[in-house]
């Protein structure tokens, strides 16, 4: 199974409704994904491709997702 098969639309919509919800700190999520990617066995550009798919509409828009008080 290559890494393409393995991220998926539902996928990218879990990790959208963690923010949306305030559960995840946009930054820290970006910064801890790209640690796991670092030992991740795969095609690193591609992994960091998705993970700026679903984090980077947040980042300019300034939505950190902190959690809600």
């Amino acid at each position: 199974m290559c890494i393409r098969d393995r991220y998926t639309e539902q996928d990218k919509a879990d990790i959208e409704a963690l923010i949306d919800c305030g559960r995840v700190d946009v930054e820290e999520f970006v910064t801890l994904a790209k640690e796991a990617i670092d030992y991740a066995v795969g095609n690193r550009s591609v992994m960091l491709s998705y993970l700026a798919d679903v984090t980077e509409p947040y980042l300019e828009n300034g939505h950190d997702g902190s959690p809600k008080p």
